[in-house]
């Protein structure tokens, strides 16, 4: 027999999805559901809250921070006059790496970020982001990876700190399908004489390769490849082996550094 069609709501408010998913049992939440509803199988919810319409997809400034709604597709992310400068052009690329464009217009970044694999989880952690958590006891902030929700939360927004307006970032991407989730992303950001880094997809969960972060003309940009391909921890699954991940890590590294470190950096000293 068929399994029964879930009731199906669209809640106007972050506080009216939050009691939905108190006083209903089985209850899902969704946003773009590009990949939500792939995962479901046959163990479908009862009940599917849609945060299309709780106002969740602004994109503004709250105090020092830049904060990014959850329910931002990844063509709005792209196009958005707030994150059009250098310093935030990792976000964009990232961003812009969504195809085909149906998907960029559904997918959105609470959605990405709650996959465990979002490819926009790397960019993001170059910005020191933490996410913005609404459920019954209240407002909370939590690190976005891993990220960890407490039963019967959603996820308000992104915040993070946009660094200087001397930044200068970028994103590169490995993935075997346009829609699938990526083998390697690596982020870097460039701000001032200092220099920041973060994987996603190598390992899980994503993080900052913060021990090797710091000075950018310590190294050339081959050395600073080669230092990540080895302080990297690539897992080995399906979709790629470990030793496949960390020569392509290096790979992108090169690519990647050429065009955010100065050209006198691009050959071995």
């Amino acid at each position: 027999m068929p399994s029964q069609a879930a009731n199906y709501y669209r809640p106007q408010t972050p506080e009216m999805a939050v009691e939905l998913l108190a006083n209903l049992q089985g209850a899902a939440v969704i946003g773009g559901a590009t990949l939500a509803l792939g995962k479901l199988g046959g163990g479908r919810p009862s009940h599917l809250i849609d945060l299309c319409d709780a106002g969740l997809d602004r994109i503004g400034w709250r105090g020092h921070h830049l904060s990014i709604g959850a329910t931002t597709t990844m063509r709005d992310l792209r196009r958005h006059p707030e994150l059009s400068a250098p310093g935030l052009a990792a976000i964009m690329a990232m961003a812009g790496h969504f195809e085909p464009l149906p998907v960029a217009a559904q997918a959105t970044l609470g959605g990405n970020l709650c996959t465990g694999v979002g490819s926009l989880v790397a960019p993001l952690l170059l910005y020191e982001a933490h996410a913005v958590l609404l459920g019954p006891d209240g407002e909370r902030h939590a690190p976005i990876a891993p990220l960890r929700l407490h039963p019967g939360e959603i996820i308000l927004s992104v915040e993070l700190e946009p660094g200087s307006p001397m930044a200068r970032s970028g994103c590169q991407s490995l993935r075997r399908t346009p829609v699938g989730p990526a083998l390697v992303t690596l982020a870097a950001l460039v701000d001032g004489d200092q220099l920041r880094l973060a994987v996603s997809g190598i390992e899980a969960p994503a993080r900052r390769l913060r021990d090797l972060e710091g000075r950018w003309d310590r190294r050339s940009v081959a050395q600073w490849a080669e230092s990540i391909a080895h302080v990297v921890r690539p897992i080995d699954d399906a979709r790629g082996s470990a030793d496949y991940r960390r020569a392509m890590v290096g790979v992108l590294a090169e690519r990647l550094l050429k065009e955010l470190l100065p050209t006198e950096l691009r050959e071995v000293h």
